[in-house]
C-alpha cells in the first residue's frame, strides 16, 4: 500500500513535521533525503535507492558516521519523538510500515531466486514517486511471445488521491511496450503528440517502440496484466 506514504510525502508535509519536532539538524538531515524535481540527475536516484533498502541500512547501523540515514531512518527518529511527546503516530507509523512492507516483499523475491524490487521516491516540490523493478525469464507466458524482459513500473502522485502511472516492459531484444494512466487532460494531450519525439529518444538508446497504450484514468489498485482488456487510445508501431 502507499496510502500513508502519499499524504506523509506530499510537498511540505514531512519537512514541516521535521520544523515541529526535530530541530535544524533534523531539517538539514531530511533536506538532503529529498529530490528537487528540477534537478534531478543518476547520481542523486542512485543513492536515494541505495538509501532505501535494507542492505543500505544494515550499513548505516554498523557505520553510522559513515552512511548517509536513509528516509525510513529519520522517519523513525520522527516518530520517537512523537511518541516521547504522547503525540499521535498513526500516520508515520503506517508510513513506516509500508517501506517496511515493501523492503520485505523484495526480499522475499530474491530469496525465492526472483528479481523484484520496490522503492519511494520522496520529492521536496512534489508527489512521491512509487518504482517497481521486476526481471520477466520469458515462463510465466503473458502474451509477450516468452520473451525475457525487464518491467519497470512507475505511479507519479498529481494529489494525495490521484496519481498517473506508466508501464514500461522491456524485451531482450530492445522492443519497449508503454502503457500510461493519464488522468490529467494536459498531460494526456502531451502523451498522444508525443510518440515521435518518444521514437526519437529510444532509438538514440538503441531501442524501438513496439506499442504505445495511453488510458485517460487512473489506474486501479492492483498488479499490471499485459494480457487485460486495451482501453483508451492504442499506437501500436
Amino acid at each position: 500500500g502507499s496510502f500513508h506514504l502519499s499524504r506523509l510525502l506530499s510537498p511540505g508535509q514531512l519537512p514541516a513535521l521535521a520544523a515541529q519536532l526535530g530541530g535544524s539538524e533534523m531539517q538539514r538531515g531530511l533536506a538532503s533525503l529529498l529530490l528537487d524535481s528540477s534537478k534531478l540527475d543518476s547520481s542523486a536516484l542512485r543513492q536515494m535507492i541505495q538509501n532505501m533498502g535494507l542492505f543500505g541500512e544494515h550499513q548505516a547501523s554498523r557505520n553510522p558516521a559513515q552512511v548517509a540515514p536513509g528516509l525510513k531512518s529519520m522517519m523513525l527518529a520522527l516518530r520517537a519523538i512523537m511518541q516521547a511527546r504522547q503525540m499521535e503516530t498513526t500516520s508515520i507509523s503506517g508510513a513506516i510500515d509500508e517501506i517496511e512492507a515493501r523492503q520485505i516483499d523484495s526480499l522475499a523475491q530474491q530469496t525465492a531466486g526472483r528479481s523484484h524490487y520496490s522503492w519511494v521516491i520522496p520529492f521536496a516540490d512534489q508527489h512521491p514517486v512509487f518504482i517497481e523493478l521486476q526481471h520477466h525469464d520469458g515462463s510465466e507466458g503473458e502474451g509477450t511471445g516468452a520473451q525475457e524482459s525487464w518491467t519497470v513500473d512507475l505511479t507519479v502522485g498529481l494529489t494525495e488521491t490521484v496519481s498517473m502511472a506508466a508501464n514500461v516492459r522491456v524485451s531482450h531484444e530492445g522492443v519497449l511496450m508503454l502503457r500510461l494512466w493519464l488522468p490529467d487532460p494536459a498531460f494526456y494531450r502531451l502523451a498522444e503528440s508525443g510518440k515521435g519525439e518518444l521514437e526519437s529518444m529510444l532509438s538514440g538508446h538503441g531501442l524501438t517502440l513496439g506499442g504505445l497504450t495511453i488510458y485517460p484514468v487512473a489506474r486501479d489498485a492492483g498488479s499490471v496484466n499485459f494480457g487485460q482488456q486495451r482501453m483508451g487510445v492504442s499506437i501500436d508501431a
